[in-house]
């Protein structure tokens, strides 16, 4: 998959993790963004990640300490966050 690919497929996948109702679910697609993420090889901040950053936050702690760590990860890498800062 190439970087423009990737970056191409976050702000759906973001979007799709909004729709997730199981904690297995949430954490294995978490992980796919953070890859997509990787791959994407940019700190460009998805839109979708801008406009739903408070509800994937509230709702990664519904899930626990693991999806709450995946979510802290992916802002990190955009930079959202510091790494002293959870």
């Amino acid at each position: 998959m190439k970087p423009n690919q990737a970056f191409s497929a976050l702000d759906a996948t973001i979007e799709r993790l909004l729709d997730i109702h199981d904690e297995g679910t949430f954490i294995e697609l978490a992980q796919t963004i953070l890859d997509l993420a990787i791959r994407s090889k940019t700190t460009e901040i998805p839109r979708s990640l801008t406009k739903n950053r408070t509800e994937i936050e509230r709702k990664s702690l519904r899930y626990g300490s693991y999806a709450k760590n995946k979510i802290t990860e992916i802002l990190q890498y955009y930079r959202l966050i510091n790494l002293g800062d959870q």
